[in-house]
């Protein structure tokens, strides 16, 4: 129970990372608000929550819409006294994103920038007031090892990934003094609806991570989860304004495949 007696917001948890976030935060004794734009799944994780003993509560959430953020927030503070954590997961890449800068539509580098760094923004400019009242707390956001290691035909998505790790050491800067810390989570890639998307075979998806990865496997949400369990606890009371790398060693350097080849097991 790391987070008992804690009230967390979860963005983006209807499905993939988000949602195995909101589960772990859950089953270690938060109250948690699942937020997304699916209210059938939304409703369905809190269900699943709730029947494993936990405390869950959804509501329906578009990060980019200033005023449904900071109804989001107060919400949470009126249905649990608090907020504690904030887990800034929700973003976005499709086809659409995937090309060069100079053929990428002016609309998709927006919808990218505004889901990816917009809504982090409004979410944390919504939550910090209420952290500093109840004397702080923590705010955890999911970047990308994109972020630091770029890739081909992403130019939106690395680039508000990357804002997204200086605007949460900006926070950490800024309101350390009020007790409030801020860390950002960097994912490989894990095995997520989201993730395979240029992937129309599943067992290719695994075979192709896997071979880029040093330890032979696709990691699972459960990684990133854990990860924002302990950055959003006491235990990580004295860390702030980090980045947390969680990719199997994939970025770690220089890495030629084991020569007896890759395995498709989940982290």
């Amino acid at each position: 129970m790391r987070l008992k007696d804690k009230a967390a917001l979860v963005t983006g948890a209807t499905a993939g990372l988000g949602q195995s976030i909101a589960e772990a935060f859950a089953r270690e004794g938060a109250a948690v608000l699942v937020t997304g734009r699916d209210a059938a799944r939304g409703e369905a994780v809190v269900e699943g929550i709730r029947s494993s003993g936990g405390r869950a509560r959804f509501r329906r959430l578009d990060v980019t819409a200033e005023e449904e953020v900071e109804a989001a927030v107060a919400a949470t503070v009126d249905e649990w006294g608090r907020l504690d954590v904030v887990v800034n997961n929700a973003g976005y890449y499709g086809p659409a994103s995937m090309r060069p800068l100079a053929e990428l539509p002016v609309a998709e580098w927006d919808r990218v920038i505004q889901v990816n760094l917009r809504g982090p923004f409004l979410v944390c400019r919504a939550a910090i007031p209420a952290m500093i009242r109840q004397g702080g707390g923590a705010i955890v956001s999911i970047a990308s090892i994109r972020a630091i290691h770029c890739s081909h035909n992403l130019p939106a998505y690395t680039a508000s990934k990357a804002a997204l790790i200086q605007m949460t050491k900006s926070i950490a800067l800024d309101y350390g003094a009020q007790n409030i810390r801020a860390n950002a989570i960097l994912p490989g890639v894990h095995d997520t609806p989201g993730g395979q998307q240029s992937y129309t075979d599943r067992e290719e998806y695994l075979r192709r991570i896997a071979s880029l990865t040093p330890l032979g496997r696709i990691g699972h949400p459960s990684g990133i989860a854990y990860a924002a369990v302990f950055l959003a606890s006491d235990e990580a009371a004295y860390i702030t304004g980090a980045t947390l790398v969680v990719d199997g060693g994939r970025i770690a350097g220089e890495y030629r495949p084991h020569r007896s080849g890759p395995s498709t097991r989940r982290a």
